[in-house]
């Protein structure tokens, strides 16, 4: 786009304070809007993940910045003309080589000679800290739930609602779900006794019950978002470690402890030291280290 003084590109990323942005795919603005589809507005603040603060105001008397989310804009980014050369780019740059030819083999052999510097990957994530991530996202859903400025990226339903979400554990059924309620305005009072959705995780058979991963599938999945990598494929313990659930080849199960202690109930509850054949089923109660939590 431009105009008689200056010529801009549209870029899809996040603003920064004090850019243009142009509306692309404007969302809820009001009523009537404050802003729609074309319009260009200057970017007052950044408000995080979820938009930006914009120079026109809500018409409610509040006086307060209308805000934009990151998926309703382009930004403005300006372009400097470049004046037009009879001269081709081709010739122009055979030319530059002719007249710095020394200078030119000197920098070559220069640059062959120094190292490639090896691009390392990154450390891949423990099981624990795959924990965490989980008990952050379902966190991190419940606020934006209760958000008056805050939308649910990704979802269709719950963009523009506000929400709370309750969760059904089965550790037996190795299983969660997540209920979605919708709420009523600022009362956050639940709009109707049935939930609004459903989500449910279901551990496979071969793999690890974690009650905390559980919910954070679960209640994306209810919510209508795209499921966090992470979380679907999250890693198995790579050992066994006081809190786990295990089960021998015999049937047999039993949750570990640091030290030995009595039977309760069903569950036989014996020292990690004598964990030789078993099989992690459940680490819900698993006691990670703090570096196991803070891996990368």
């Amino acid at each position: 786009m431009s105009n008689a003084t200056q010529t801009f590109r549209e870029v899809k990323r996040k603003a920064n304070a004090g850019e243009r942005i142009k509306i692309v795919n404007a969302g809820y603005a009001g009523y009537p809007p404050v802003y729609s589809n074309g319009d260009e507005l200057t970017v007052i603040r950044d408000n995080g993940s979820i938009g930006v603060r914009v120079d026109r105001k809500w018409r409610d008397g509040s006086d307060i910045d209308a805000w934009v989310s990151h998926e309703e804009y382009v930004v403005l980014e300006s372009i400097v003309p470049i004046a037009p050369s009879t001269a081709q780019l081709p010739d122009l740059f055979a030319q530059f080589i002719r007249d710095n030819a020394p200078a030119v083999r000197s920098y070559l052999v220069e640059i062959s000679a120094e190292p490639v510097a090896e691009v390392s990957e990154p450390a891949p994530l423990t099981r624990a800290k795959v924990i965490e991530m989980a008990r952050e996202r379902v966190t991190e859903l419940g606020r934006i739930g209760r958000d008056d400025d805050a939308r649910l990226k990704g979802s269709a339903k719950f963009r523009g609602s506000w929400f709370e979400v309750d969760f059904v554990v089965n550790r037996d059924k190795r299983a969660v779900t997540a209920l979605v309620y919708e709420l009523s305005g600022f009362s956050y009072t639940r709009k109707r006794r049935k939930p609004d959705a459903v989500g449910i995780a279901k551990c496979a058979p071969d793999d690890v019950f974690n009650a905390d991963i559980g919910k954070a599938i679960a209640a994306e999945r209810a919510l209508g978002l795209a499921l966090t990598d992470a979380f679907v494929n999250a890693p198995k313990p790579d050992s066994i470690v006081a809190g786990m659930i295990v089960r021998y080849a015999h049937g047999r199960v039993a949750k570990t402890v640091d030290t030995p202690q009595p039977l309760r109930g069903r569950i036989t509850l014996l020292s990690t030291a004598r964990m030789s054949g078993a099989v992690i089923i459940d680490d819900t109660d698993a006691i990670y280290t703090q570096e196991e939590r803070e891996a990368a």
